[in-house]
């Protein structure tokens, strides 16, 4: 068996070899993969012959963001003349309360992928009943809880100015706050809002002098920490050697305090 599907358009592997109606029925075999040969089952079932000689071209490749896709969708629907059989299968389609249906995704390479729309909404509710149950855990610890963080996505503006020196610096600055709010408990996990008093957004800016005392003590920090990595590694004996260039490049930084 030869290892990829014979449809032109397709790079998948063959899954299963199949009769095939060209110029009289079943008159040739091809392998196919399994979207395939499920999309020429659904030609044969519904009285209509797929002829691979007649091809649906693959999508152009996209050059933007996202990848382009022909996505092929098969229907059967009853109808005077094909124009409303048109019309009825575009209700369908439309219809928010229809099943979803299964569609035959073609990439740009000519890539055939089944995807059963109708799996998602399976999906769905049980993400539904997860959010459901967390939120019934949520109201039984409610009472317990008495701590949380709200952080706010936003971004701050900040404004400068030229000094006597002809350095630009920051004059004022404020922080604009998004619509996206996230709540924690005490423990990091994600809760609902609990109702709560409304606290506006302060901020100030600092003066050279506050960061500079600010730096320093975060400059004391990082010294402090090197110290006990180098405490940890430098024990001597083996662990020592494996180590000794991390522990030169650790004891040159404190060189320079």
């Amino acid at each position: 068996m030869e290892e990829f599907c014979q449809n032109p358009l397709c790079e998948n592997k063959a899954a299963k070899e199949v009769l095939v109606s060209v110029e009289a029925p079943g008159d040739q075999a091809r392998l196919l993969c399994a979207a395939c040969e499920e999309a020429y089952t659904w030609g044969v079932q519904h009285g209509s012959r797929i002829d691979f000689g007649l091809r649906v071209d693959p999508p152009h490749e996209e050059m933007g963001p996202e990848p382009l896709y022909t996505a092929v969708y098969l229907i059967d629907v009853n109808g005077a003349n094909v124009h409303e059989a048109a019309e009825y299968a575009h209700r369908i389609m439309t219809d928010p309360d229809s099943m979803r249906p299964v569609l035959i995704v073609i990439d740009s390479k000519g890539g055939c992928t089944t995807v059963d729309l109708s799996e998602d909404d399976v999906t769905l509710d049980d993400a539904a009943n997860d959010s459901k149950s967390k939120k019934e855990d949520q109201e039984e610890r409610g009472e317990a809880m008495d701590k949380f963080t709200k952080t706010t996505v936003g971004f701050v503006a900040q404004t400068f100015k030229k000094d006597e020196e002809g350095r630009f610096v920051c004059t004022h600055q404020e922080f604009i706050a998004g619509d996206q709010c996230d709540y924690e408990d005490a423990q990091g996990n994600p809760i609902d809002p609990p109702e709560h008093e409304y606290q506006p957004y302060n901020m100030t800016l600092r003066t050279a002098a506050q960061s500079e005392t600010t730096d320093a003590a975060m400059l004391k920090r990082a010294y402090d920490s090197i110290e006990e990595v180098l405490e940890s590694l430098d024990v001597g004996g083996e662990q020592s050697r494996q180590f000794a260039e991390e522990i030169r490049v650790l004891r040159n930084v404190i060189s320079h305090t």
